[in-house]
């Protein structure tokens, strides 16, 4: 059963990205089954590990499977893009942007465990699934922070980037109290 684990902090430009990557990557060489799981709508993670080509051609982005989990309207089964042996990943794109706007009109308990159905249904096929989360709180960072099994918060040592991991800290406090 393959492990959650997420890149998270409030702040960005913290390196949320670029860990996932590389920790994907040495998972990977190491012969672990990894998928990673782009949810900021700048899709770094997914212009990065994939070619434009593979990009172009994939039939199934984050916020398209998320939303389709929220209204009932999919079987959990789509085509994931392979980035190498053992590493694969779910794509983000700028439509991730307008995920929680949709969302909104989703009940609460349904909305807040959309990642968690996701997550739950991946994790045989997986041993490590990495979550690439976005800056800022919400929707998607309370549907991370339920999916996680653990919460790495990358911190760069300065003020706004401290604050990012107090506000975080705060929200997962409001979650799990």
């Amino acid at each position: 059963m393959g492990k959650v684990i997420a890149f998270c902090n409030m702040k960005g430009g913290v390196a949320k990205t670029s860990d996932t990557l590389n920790v994907g990557y040495e998972l990977a060489r190491r012969g672990h089954r990894v998928l990673m799981i782009d949810l900021d709508a700048q899709a770094n993670l997914s212009t990065r590990a994939l070619k434009s080509e593979q990009l172009s051609t994939c039939n199934a982005f984050s916020h398209d499977i998320l939303y389709k989990i929220a209204t009932g309207s999919i079987e959990l089964k789509f085509r994931i893009p392979t980035v190498r042996n053992n590493l694969a990943i779910i794509p983000s794109s700028i439509a991730m942007a307008g995920l929680e706007t949709r969302l909104a009109l989703v009940s609460p308990e349904k909305r807040s465990v959309l990642l968690t159905k996701l997550t739950d249904a991946l994790r045989p096929a997986y041993d490590c699934i990495l979550l690439d989360c976005p800056p800022g709180a919400g929707i998607i960072t309370v549907n991370i922070i339920k999916a996680a099994d653990n919460i790495y918060v990358p911190v760069v040592l300065e003020d706004d980037s401290i604050r990012g991991l107090l506000s975080l800290k705060q929200i997962i406090q409001t979650i799990y109290p």
